[in-house]
């Protein structure tokens, strides 16, 4: 019995020992550690230097928004639908597949920026459909594809059914 009394004092000793350990380690890290300095401060250098990480910060989002802005469309979300439905049926035309939906969905705001979904269902063969959204996948086509459901038409062939889901952006940030 005296053994395991004893065994217990121990280690409650220790744990003793290990939170003033942590204890000590935080008040010098919290209080008596130097602190960095880095210099005198002045409302002129800090104006400026502020000044200028806005300058780099503004010439930066120029950029990435002159990029955004060669990806969206300058038209209304109605003649957008109307362009993105004869460039589907140009495709399938060309692809000798049948467009046998459209539908053009509301548009949703989002920041500077307003997305025109629309969906579109096309039957045909397996290697023409993928054609067809692999053309729309292209970063020219300023199209994205957002949702691919396919499913077989006839169990025989390899004829599908699919429903692609499509946003166009319209930028309406400076309006």
């Amino acid at each position: 019995m005296i053994d395991a009394g004893r065994k217990r004092e121990t280690a409650w000793n220790a744990v003793f020992i290990l939170s003033l350990a942590a204890i000590a380690i935080g008040a010098w890290y919290g209080f008596i550690q130097p602190k960095i300095s880095s210099g005198p401060i002045s409302p002129t250098n800090d104006l400026s230097a502020i000044q200028n990480a806005t300058r780099k910060v503004d010439q930066l989002t120029a950029a990435d928004l002159s990029k955004v802005k060669g990806q969206t469309w300058d038209m209304t979300a109605n003649a957008l639908g109307s362009h993105t439905l004869e460039t589907i049926a140009q495709l399938a035309d060309k692809s000798h597949i049948q467009l046998s939906g459209f539908r053009l969905d509301k548009p949703v705001r989002m920041g500077r920026l307003t997305e025109v979904p629309f969906l579109a269902t096309v039957q045909g063969g397996f290697p023409e459909v993928m054609s067809v959204v692999q053309s729309l996948e292209d970063p020219k086509s300023k199209l994205m594809v957002k949702l691919l459901q396919i499913s077989a038409a006839d169990a025989g062939s390899d004829r599908v059914s699919a429903s692609i889901g499509l946003a166009g952006f319209l930028w309406t940030g400076d309006k």
